[in-house]
């Protein structure tokens, strides 16, 4: 193996995201608060570009809580513990606070998952409106699709349009086959 492929190797598996997750389920299904905390980048890998300049990536720390408040419903919070710079674009960074809930239905005998949250930027910059998601998973047999849109709350006025809209609006659909061997 040549040195550049194993350092790539090394920094990759050293940058595998760490999490530490505790649990206790109460008798009626309701759980006490689930907390974690995720680190990244440890090691501080660096990359080669073909510019010639490297790219760093800052050790990362997130933390979170979960709550399952039925054996159908669950609500979430995580927070960036670190201020996430990017060294790739001047004056951007991250510090982002997520809320969310999820409940878990049944239509027609399959699964459906129905997501709601809201997420926000804590660090100066740009990016730092408030986004709503809202999101829907469906069971089929093995077969699972799921479907999520977001926007932010800022608006920006379109002149050719006429109209004002969300300067962010996301939509993102995945099918996904799972089963155990």
């Amino acid at each position: 193996m040549n040195d550049a492929r194993a350092v790539t190797s090394a920094v990759a598996l050293a940058s595998i995201p760490t999490r530490v997750s505790f649990r206790r389920i109460d008798g009626d299904g309701a759980s006490f608060p689930r907390v974690g905390l995720t680190a990244r980048h440890l090691n501080t890998p660096t990359f080669p570009t073909r510019g010639g300049t490297a790219i760093r990536l800052r050790p990362q720390l997130r933390s979170g809580a979960a709550l399952q408040l039925s054996p159908y419903w669950v609500v979430a919070v995580d927070l960036d513990l670190t201020r996430n710079k990017f060294e790739t674009i001047d004056g951007l960074a991250s510090r982002v606070l997520a809320i969310g809930s999820e409940y878990r239905a049944s239509v027609l005998g399959h699964g459906v998952d129905l997501r709601v949250g809201a997420h926000r930027n804590l660090s100066r910059g740009p990016n730092r409106d408030v986004v709503i998601t809202l999101g829907a998973g469906v069971y089929f047999g093995n077969f699972r699709f799921d479907l999520a849109g977001s926007s932010g709350l800022d608006r920006e006025r379109f002149q050719d349009l006429g109209r004002t809209l969300p300067r962010r609006l996301d939509v993102s659909t995945s099918l996904r086959w799972t089963t155990e061997f």
